[in-house]
């Protein structure tokens, strides 16, 4: 994967952190060296934190997922839920400089926490579009209602981003949990069963997750949607993949 860009994380008060008419887009960049992270003591390799520079540990191929733990505005969230089951799902492969809020269904603008929540696409766009050095990239926005995702599996694109505005955010398994499984993702437990429920890591919303797919150069992460069953609460799901 070509990660020899990257962009300042991604903050409130981008001006007074990188001085007037900056942005976290497009502020200078202090490029971290990259190297190798010793896997933790239960053998996780995913990198999970609240700091936003968790982000730049994707740059290390033996790292197959990060997550940056955030809270989601709670206004965006609750608008998403109203609104969930009559979203108009958006899936478009466009340019990376076509890539951003504009893609959104129309729908969504006027309703409360839209400034928020266009402003914060339009900042995470940019930063995994500069992260891997994507010239092409495909964007999903749309409601998840059903449990056709609920497999653990394997994603065969170089990266992909997902971001879970409302409901419960994507499970991945870790360390020796993720090595059961093949390079397709598909081996006996693969709808979870069998696998200790302690074993299975989740996001929450407004969690910002990189994973790496099997064409990233590293060892894919092993996820899944979070099974919906018999609750019936829908989740409304932003995705970002490389698509070139």
């Amino acid at each position: 994967m070509r990660l020899d860009r990257q962009s300042d994380p991604i903050a409130n008060g981008a001006e007074a952190r990188y001085g007037a008419g900056m942005t976290p887009a497009t502020a200078p960049v202090e490029r971290p060296l990259l190297v190798p992270i010793a896997p933790a003591a239960d053998g996780a390799l995913a990198r999970v934190g609240p700091d936003p520079a968790v982000l730049d540990a994707f740059g290390d191929v033996s790292v197959p997922l990060v997550a940056w733990q955030r809270p989601v505005d709670a206004r965006a969230s609750a608008a998403l839920a109203a609104v969930a089951r009559a979203l108009p799902p958006v899936d478009e492969t466009v340019p990376r400089l076509e890539a951003g809020a504009a893609l959104l269904p129309a729908a969504l603008r006027g309703l409360p926490g839209w400034d928020w929540l266009a402003a914060d696409i339009d900042a995470l766009v940019a930063r995994f579009a500069d992260a891997t050095a994507a010239t092409r990239l495909r964007f999903a926005f749309g409601a998840v209602l059903d449990d056709k995702c609920k497999r653990f599996h394997v994603d065969f694109v170089r990266a992909r981003m997902v971001v879970t505005y409302t409901g419960p955010g994507t499970q991945w398994l870790d360390g020796p949990d993720a090595a059961r499984f093949g390079p397709r993702g598909t081996q006996a437990g693969s709808c979870g069963h069998g696998v200790p429920p302690a074993a299975i890591r989740s996001a929450t919303a407004g969690d910002v997750v990189w994973m790496r797919g099997v064409h990233g150069g590293g060892a894919a992460a092993v996820h899944r949607s979070p099974p919906l069953g018999e609750s019936g609460v829908p989740r409304v799901v932003f995705t970002l993949s490389t698509a070139d």
